[in-house]
C-alpha cells in the first residue's frame, strides 16, 4: 500500500502534464492482473492512465477503468497531512 498526501498527489499530476503524452490505453483485466505482481512499478502508471485517459469510449473502456481504479484504491492511500505536519505558506 502506499501513502500519499494530496498535496503530493497534485505534484505528481502536474509532473504528468510536463511529460509527453502517451496514447489512450484501456488495459484489460490480464493487464491490470499484472499490475497486482508489482505495486511500486505498476501504480504510478496506472494513476496516469486514469488522469490523463480521454472518457471511455464504449463498454469494455468503462470496464477497463472500474477495473483500473479498484486497483488504485486497494493500492493507494491518500490523506490529509496533520496540521503540525502542513508546510508552512
Amino acid at each position: 500500500m502506499t501513502e500519499m498526501t494530496f498535496s503530493e498527489y497534485d505534484e505528481l499530476l502536474d509532473d504528468f502534464n510536463k511529460m509527453k503524452k502517451v496514447p489512450p490505453l484501456w488495459p484489460s483485466i490480464e493487464q491490470i492482473d499484472t499490475f497486482e505482481t508489482d505495486e511500486d512499478k505498476w501504480l504510478t502508471f496506472a494513476i496516469y492512465l486514469l488522469e490523463k485517459n480521454p472518457p471511455p469510449r464504449n463498454a469494455k473502456e468503462r470496464y477497463s477503468k472500474k477495473n483500473l481504479l479498484a486497483y488504485v484504491n486497494r493500492h493507494l492511500t491518500l490523506f490529509e497531512p496533520p496540521e503540525e505536519e502542513k508546510p508552512k505558506k
